[in-house]
């Protein structure tokens, strides 16, 4: 049985962290000189995974940070990787939504943005996307290959599919981290599931490193930016 590694990674920083921005899938900031700068400082402390192919979203963000963190891999576009269609949250300060009722209530999971993608949607679109990841593996015999994409992206498939099992925040990452699943033809079309090995980047490829901590604060709001 042939075991599959991906690398799920989170794009650069897009936008002052400062500002908190709600950036949904018709946001497509470039990175900011400081995110791209983030980016290569981490590929000098630390080790990014080797991929056979790279697997990326379509935003602006996304495609930039691939061609920072893997300047020789080709990459394929991936439409169904995009970020969560945050309807008419998209673009607009948290501070300012954090007084709208109907953002409350999507936080809480009680109800779908406004002209937004409804959570189900959004589930079902990124685990198509997997599955169609998976395939084109085994079509095209690779064995390890990454995908850039956004950090709800990121959240939705852990929490969805991932071994160990955990709510969705768990999974918030920092720009430019992420992780590293393992999985076989076998494992997802039986039981679309993965486990969750490592988390990204990391100092030698032989050893897992810690986790990198994530406060409360920012597994709560992390993710919107």
């Amino acid at each position: 049985m042939v075991t599959y590694r991906i690398h799920l990674i989170r794009h650069g920083m897009a936008e002052d962290p400062q500002k908190k921005i709600c950036l949904g899938k018709n946001s497509d900031p470039a990175l900011t000189p400081e995110g791209a700068e983030e980016l290569r400082e981490l590929m000098d402390t630390y080790q990014y995974p080797y991929a056979e192919k790279v697997y990326c979203s379509p935003s602006l963000r996304c495609r930039q940070t691939a061609d920072i963190l893997f300047p020789e891999t080709d990459f394929e576009i991936m439409e169904e990787l995009s970020e969560c269609d945050l309807g008419d949250f998209d673009g607009k300060p948290i501070a300012e939504l954090l007084e709208n009722p109907a953002f409350v209530g999507w936080v809480e999971g009680k109800c779908p943005p406004p002209n937004g993608e409804k959570s189900e949607e959004f589930g079902n679109r990124i685990a198509c996307a997997f599955d169609d990841i998976i395939h084109d593996m085994s079509k095209n015999h690779l064995i390890e290959t990454a995908v850039v994409t956004h950090g709800t992206v990121i959240m939705g498939l852990c929490a969805m599919c991932g071994y160990p099992r955990q709510e969705m925040r768990y999974w918030a990452s920092n720009s430019g981290c992420g992780y590293t699943l393992s999985t076989s033809v076998s494992l997802w079309m039986h039981d679309q599931c993965f486990e969750v090995i490592s988390t990204l980047p990391f100092e030698n490829r032989e050893e897992d490193e810690e986790e990198i901590q994530l406060s409360e604060e920012e597994r709560e709001w992390n993710f919107f930016e």
